[in-house]
């Protein structure tokens, strides 16, 4: 969200006359839409909301309002609060809220639905083994979500399934990948995807024409963990053999390879714009690469107890947070790569994590149990303090136990992962 030229901070100070107002240009994002009002600077979060829905038609409780990084939960927070003083002219974006939903895996390749804000179950979507996958042993590895159209693209066994998430349907299947489908990313707006099998393939799928595009061998051991620069052509994947992989994806080949970990890279995440990478592994370390020079440095010794199964990083913040086969999680700071708390709630292995610093969120799904819920969402992270966190369980309707959820999508909406 750092790069967006309409939330780069803003307080642009004119030579307004100082009439106690501030000239306060409120722009909508995408579209770019600005319209200016003349607000005093004792104005509330909640009056500019009701500006915003007279001049552009935004309901108010359909807003989110950014300024500069700053996302403005507080409807009480003036803009004194801020910093603004009378003759100043400030930018404030008005993002207009998606309902924040929440996709996961369910019992017997499911798809499981919940709104984020209601912590109410939506619905479960049935399709996999109704479309002619054969091996229902297997079990969904890999989830990408598209919130603007509400598809899905999810792989168990040897191929990958397109969804329609309010139809309830399955569109089209990707064809048959060599090994299991491990990871997936997708550019929904170009109809590309890229994924990774268990036998260390590396595919490029045409969702447009349902069609495998190119393939190529990356090794022997299973490409467990995948990120992609679309605008840049870049790829980033972790695999079974320890080692961290860069790719063109123009030509499907392989421009340099990382190593340092002892174990298997189970989870990464990369900033594009700094060429900066964080890696976690099975061998219970994490690790911060700069892609440039292959240079890494460990996160604190005292981390998990165990691999490091999935993390999630919020680079615009600095904070990331990491899942182990300890039960726990762990919050840390990247720019001193230290743990902030730790966070006890599960008591199986944690498989997925998903991170909005911004709003102070946090969701984890760990291995199944016998307990009904394995999907917890944390709140009041930002403040920093474990005895402020405040943690529920999001549950499937009449108690059903939701097996292990080791898949997580989140529309966050203003989470930039860039």
């Amino acid at each position: 969200m750092g790069n967006c030229p309409h939330r780069k901070a803003a307080a642009l100070l004119t030579n307004a006359e100082d009439d106690g107002q501030l000239a306060v240009q409120l722009i909508t994002l995408g579209s770019g839409i600005a319209v200016e009002v003349s607000l005093p600077n004792t104005a509330t979060v909640k009056a500019i909301k009701e500006s915003a829905k007279a001049e552009l038609g935004i309901p108010a409780e359909n807003q989110q309002l950014v300024f500069g990084t700053r996302v403005l939960h507080r409807d009480s927070c003036t803009l004194s609060e801020l910093g603004l003083q009378p003759g100043t002219k400030v930018e404030i974006t008005v993002v207009r809220r998606l309902q924040q939903q929440v996709c996961c895996n369910g019992p017997d390749n499911s798809l499981l639905l919940w709104d984020l804000e209601s912590r109410a179950f939506l619905r479960r979507l049935d399709n996999h083994h109704r479309q002619g996958n054969s091996d229902q042993t297997e079990t969904m590895q890999c989830l990408a979500v598209d919130w603007i159209s509400m598809r899905a693209i999810s792989g168990v066994g040897s191929s990958l399934s397109l969804w329609d998430l309010n139809k309830c349907i399955i569109l089209d299947q990707l064809l048959e990948l060599d090994g299991s489908a491990k990871c997936v990313a997708v550019n929904w707006c170009s109809g590309q995807a890229m994924s990774g099998s268990g036998k260390g393939s590396l595919y490029k799928h045409s969702l447009n024409d349902v069609a495998l595009v190119e393939s190529r061998q990356s090794g022997e051991a299973p490409v467990v963990c995948l990120e992609v620069d679309w605008q840049s052509n870049k790829a980033i994947t972790g695999g079974g053999d320890c080692i961290i992989r860069l790719w063109d994806m123009i030509c499907l080949e392989q421009v340099r390879q990382f190593s340092g970990h002892l174990g298997p890279v189970l989870g990464l995440s990369v900033h594009w714009a700094s060429t900066n990478c964080i890696t976690g592994a099975g061998d219970g370390t994490l690790r911060l690469w700069q892609l440039q020079n292959g240079q890494s440095e460990l996160f604190h010794p005292k981390g998990h107890r165990g691999p490091v199964t999935c993390i999630d990083v919020d680079w615009v913040f600095g904070r990331m947070v990491s899942g182990g086969f300890d039960g726990t999680l762990r919050l840390w700071r990247i720019d001193t790569r230290d743990v902030v708390f730790v966070l006890h709630g599960h008591t199986t292995k944690i498989m997925s994590v998903s991170l909005d610093w911004s709003t102070g969120r946090l969701l984890s799904g760990a291995e199944g149990s016998s307990k009904p819920s394995t999907l917890k969402l944390w709140t009041s992270l930002d403040l920093e303090d474990p005895k402020d966190v405040t943690v529920v369980d999001l549950k499937m309707v009449g108690e059903q136990a939701m097996d292990t959820c080791r898949l997580l999508a989140v529309n966050w909406i203003l989470r930039d992962r860039s």
